[in-house]
């Protein structure tokens, strides 16, 4: 089987399965393969690391932990997805669940990566090389909420680790 047939036949199944239809199925690549056998966490992260933040939330969008839905509206929402990420709040919401994070505001729409105003503060701080304890010092902030900003940003930039800001500073316009 060829490395394109791969693809073609495990995205056929992963959205056969989203249909309700379980079909047998051959070789299918990597995150198809984890998605289909239920590691739908281990399937986003793959995708993560291809660089592809649509099949990311869409991984975890067919997680049944709730947690792994309310992240997929997030992401989804950043990526401007709405119709899918309003259909996940509303079959969120039949299961009862009332916490769901709303879309975000035009002014976060417009930063770089869907970034809050806080959050393109705290991508700067990084940017120049500054710890958590040293942007909570420079914010007003905890460390705490310093790690929670830190964390955030770099799951929205989909960057691994802080170098990677730093590094990419001014490709970001974080410079």
């Amino acid at each position: 089987m060829s490395a394109a047939t791969v693809w073609v036949a495990g995205d056929l199944a992963v959205w056969l399965r989203r249909l309700g239809i379980d079909a047998a199925t051959g070789p299918v690549a990597e995150p198809h393969r984890l998605s289909l056998s239920g590691r739908h966490r281990e399937a986003a992260a793959w995708w993560r690391r291809a660089g592809a933040p649509y099949e990311e939330a869409l991984a975890l969008a067919d997680s049944p932990d709730v947690e792994d839905q309310v992240r997929a509206v997030e992401r989804l929402d950043l990526l401007g997805a709405t119709a899918v990420s309003d259909r996940l709040r509303r079959a969120l919401r039949r299961r009862g669940v009332a916490q769901l994070p709303q879309r975000p505001r035009a002014v976060t729409r417009a930063n770089p990566a869907g970034l809050t105003n806080r959050q393109l503060d705290v991508a700067k701080l990084v940017a120049r090389g500054l710890t958590n304890a040293e942007i909570a010092g420079r914010l007003f902030i905890s460390v705490k909420t310093a790690d929670h900003h830190v964390s955030a940003v770099l799951t929205k930039l989909g960057l691994a680790n802080r170098r990677a800001v730093v590094v990419q500073a001014e490709e970001l316009n974080l410079s």
